[in-house]
């Protein structure tokens, strides 16, 4: 069994590498910015004129006189905030706020600081006013660049870049900060959502006061990102050159010396998982993470986890040290964890597909834990057909941390693995009358191999009376909760939104489900189609589209009604076809309504489809190397060493502006990195046999 860190990247191409680079990296902009006087008391004003936007007394409008922008000077709207039981004389904690993108200066956001007795600065870092957005926030002569796009405006001069201006702005502040009476300057922390966590990030890499850092969504390695991977094949090659030496935040992280406390959610849609778990491992200070399962991405949602407000207590006023989890063994499929602090209760998250990390491209599984309480270990069975997992442990105080992420390399056995492939619809689609096909995707354990389940989809009733009737997917739980893939029958194939894409009693609607037949396999590892073998149907998932007490039925391979019973208030409920029909097999079910009542109304959220992967053609016995072709280098980041899981015979390592900094020509499994500086690096290599290899590694402390 291996389990490694998820700092392994795809393959790259180092087009975007400049061949020389002057006057770049993060010295080159904090002395940029330190020459342009960042870290001296800035002159500041308060403001009277949009009190009409106050949402407490004790918050008020502050200008900070920033930095020049096209030759012109600018000022930062800022909402300023004491905790109002503050008294005169008396010093508080304080913390520096960082808009996300498309956002402003957020009073609310600091009325939730202060509330909690902590001075707050929020900064409007892209020149906006208060007022109403229409479809932007108001601007007036002294405001700054607003940003622009992914880095389009790059290739500027440094001076004449959003970001470059924003960055001067939080740091502008925690030096207007340090400045007053009422403010304790040894206890000042930073805390940015979505793009005002990318700018953490940056920030706390060039300004070494703050106390503490909290970035919400925001990470690095950007360019991997399924969202940011897209803008910025919009970048010119100026444009991108200047990012990658100069503002991906991977490169300020290994300067950061304060604790910090990452917050993000595992279905997010810019900072999935594949980024945020590498920026969090990059980290060598204190650090406490929390990942919540499908946390919503807003500026509401950002500064929502009461964690984030205890952090800043256990950082200011000796408060209790979050809860920090550690996975330390897997065994077999058992992995073993543990914890400092005191727990009540735990749950492994899995999934088994994630594409390329595109949100709503795969799902987020719960799995039961063991949670021993005296010894503060943790240890779990990880589901079979698991590629990446990572636990969340609830605190005594109903705080929720995390530990980072995993990918689940799974032993080959001799003779098989059984995977389960989780099929659902495509997303909000209407489908055609008659038989439907879905797919699900597969990914065989210690493969680079995938691979596709089709089942055939079978909608039957009264279409005399309701000959407009047919699938769509979407519809949503009895509480409302959207289930975008979950599928139903529509009447009237209308109304995609409303509560009528759902079998109904009264309608006597059904479907059959069939043909699970392979589809495509991709991947380089020699399995084939005589690999494969299609099991059994093993379980579906039904929501609750009604209320309580919608029931429903299945027969299976032509055998009489299951009856199944009602939910009892669920929003959803797992039926094991196998131990219900108390066989092992399944080749084909039927579901309806379970009576004529017209308010049994539910849908179809998953099908469970089990897969067997015959190994043993391959030649392969416990203890023989993966046939994979996939390189892997690890550990990721690496301190003195670097290993492979094959041989290469030469190679070469590149710095981030593409200058050769080590060569080497014998065949080997592992490197001495030792000597080199802490930074991001890339591997250019040729493999045994003649293949050309690339991966970007981190040189850690």
């Amino acid at each position: 069994m291996k389990i490694k860190l998820i700092l392994t990247y795809t393959l790259i191409v180092l087009l975007w590498i400049p061949m020389t680079a002057q006057n770049s990296g993060p010295d080159y902009v904090k002395n940029t910015l330190t020459s342009a006087g960042v870290f001296n008391t800035p002159t500041y004003s308060f403001t009277t004129a949009y009190d009409a936007y106050q949402v407490a007394d004790n918050i008020n409008g502050l200008f900070i006189d920033a930095l020049d922008y096209g030759g012109n000077p600018t000022k930062v709207f800022c909402w300023y905030g004491v905790p109002e039981n503050l008294q005169a004389g008396e010093k508080a904690p304080a913390v520096v706020l960082v808009h996300g993108g498309g956002g402003t200066a957020f009073p609310d956001w600091v009325k939730q600081w202060t509330d909690r007795g902590y001075i707050a600065i929020a900064i409007a870092h892209e020149g906006q006013l208060p007022g109403e957005k229409d479809p932007w926030y108001p601007t007036w002569e002294y405001s700054g660049p607003r940003r622009a796009g992914f880095f389009r405006d790059a290739d500027n001069a440094i001076g004449e870049q959003w970001f470059y201006h924003a960055v001067a702005d939080a740091i502008l502040a925690n030096s207007l900060l340090r400045s007053f009476p009422e403010v304790d300057a040894d206890q000042i922390g930073i805390n940015g959502i979505s793009w005002g966590g990318i700018l953490t990030n940056v920030i706390t890499g060039i300004d070494d006061r703050f106390k503490f850092s909290i970035p919400v969504y925001g990470c690095g390695y950007l360019d991997e990102s399924p969202k940011y991977s897209v803008d910025m094949a919009l970048n010119s090659q100026a444009e991108l050159d200047f990012y990658f030496a100069n503002w991906e935040p991977s490169l300020y992280i290994p300067n950061q010396k304060l604790p910090v406390f990452y917050v993000n959610g595992n279905n997010d849609k810019q900072f999935a998982m594949n980024i945020a778990t590498p920026t969090y491992n990059l980290i060598s200070s204190e650090k406490y993470l929390r990942i919540e399962h499908l946390m919503a991405h807003s500026t509401a949602a950002g500064y929502a986890p009461e964690e984030i407000y205890d952090f800043a207590d256990y950082m200011t006023n000796n408060g209790d040290a979050p809860l920090s989890i550690s996975v330390d063994d897997v065994t077999g499929n058992t992995v073993t964890a543990s914890y400092q602090g005191q727990a009540k209760s735990a749950v492994l998250y899995y999934t088994t597909y994630v594409g390329n990390w595109e949100q709503g491209s795969y799902t987020w599984l719960e799995a039961p834990v063991n949670l021993n309480t005296t010894s503060n270990e943790i240890t779990a069975d990880i589901p079979n057909g698991t590629k990446y997992f990572y636990i969340n442990v609830t605190s005594t105080e109903d705080f929720m941390y995390s530990s980072p992420m995993e990918e689940f390399i799974q032993e080959v056995a001799q003779t098989g693995d059984a995977i389960d492939v989780h099929i659902q619809a495509e997303e909000n689609t209407t489908y055609s009358s008659g038989a439907i096909t879905m797919t699900g995707i597969g990914s065989v354990p210690g493969y680079d191999t995938t691979f596709e389940v089709n089942i055939t989809v079978t909608p039957n009733g009264d279409f005399t009376t309701y000959p407009s009737a047919v699938i769509v997917s979407g519809t949503s739980d009895n509480n409302g909760t959207s289930s975008s893939k979950s599928w139903a029958i529509s009447d009237d194939g209308l109304n995609q939104a409303s509560g009528d894409r759902v079998f109904v009693g009264d309608q006597k609607f059904s479907a059959t489900i069939d043909n699970a037949a392979l589809g495509t396999i991709t991947g380089t590892s020699g399995l084939t189609s005589a690999n494969f073998n299609i099991d059994t149907f093993k379980a579906i998932t039904i929501v609750n589209g009604h209320n309580v007490g919608d029931r429903f039925t299945f027969s299976a391979d032509g055998s009489a009604d299951y009856e199944l019973g009602r939910f009892s208030g669920e929003a959803s409920k797992e039926v094991d076809l196998l131990a219900t029909t108390a066989t092992s097999k399944v080749e084909s079910f039927t579901i309806k309504n379970g009576s004529e009542a017209s308010n049994d109304k539910w849908a179809v959220q998953n099908i469970i489809v089990q897969v067997t992967v015959d190994l043993q053609t391959l030649g392969l016995s416990k203890g023989d190397p993966l046939k994979s072709e996939s390189f892997r280098l690890f550990p990721n980041p690496a301190s003195s060493q670097i290993t492979f899981n094959m041989p290469i015979q030469s190679a070469k390592i590149l710095d981030i502006t593409g200058k050769v900094v080590k060569t080497y020509t014998s065949e080997t499994k592992s490197l001495n990195v030792s000597d080199l500086e802490s930074g991001i690096y890339f591997l250019k290599g040729v493999s045994t046999e003649g293949k050309i290899i690339t991966k970007k590694f981190i040189k850690g402390l």
